[in-house]
């Protein structure tokens, strides 16, 4: 599949979570136990992706990274150079899917919480490649 169907997909994946999340998100109010849910499943969902991807594992790096890290800096940069649109719009993609984190977790809402947020995506993908490699190995280290 093309890079760029790729990034649609994550990007179409991340919306629904954003709309779940929107109105705690918007407000900077505590989430609910739905909007909890939502992010946690949305969190879930990213470690299954790298826990499939094993087979593919550079592939899955490459654009993890990209999507994680490229909307950290995006993010970073909207909101250095004050720049709203490109802040709010990366903000709705990359860490609105898991505002509903803040339920277990008492921070603010701020900049830090972003990419926070955005961080601990990305490192359950990353774990979900790691559990899905060792699995993999373990098994074939079975069958030998």
């Amino acid at each position: 599949m093309a890079r760029s169907k790729i990034f649609l997909l994550l990007i179409m994946m991340s919306v629904p979570f954003s709309l779940i999340n929107f109105t705690a998100y918007l407000k900077g109010h505590i989430p609910n136990i739905l909007q909890a849910a939502a992010s946690i499943l949305f969190i879930a969902i990213w470690f299954l992706l790298g826990f499939m991807s094993n087979s593919r594992q550079k592939k899955f790096i490459k654009i993890s990274s990209i999507f994680w890290l490229g909307g950290a800096l995006l993010l970073f940069v909207g909101y250095s150079v004050n720049m709203d649109l490109i802040y709010i719009a990366v903000a709705f993609l990359i860490s609105g899917p898991s505002y509903g984190i803040r339920y277990f977790w008492n921070v603010p809402s701020d900049i830090n919480f972003a990419f926070a947020s955005a961080m601990i995506s990305y490192i359950f993908s990353l774990i979900g490649l790691l559990v899905g490699n060792v699995l993999k190995l373990s098994k074939k280290n079975n069958l030998e």
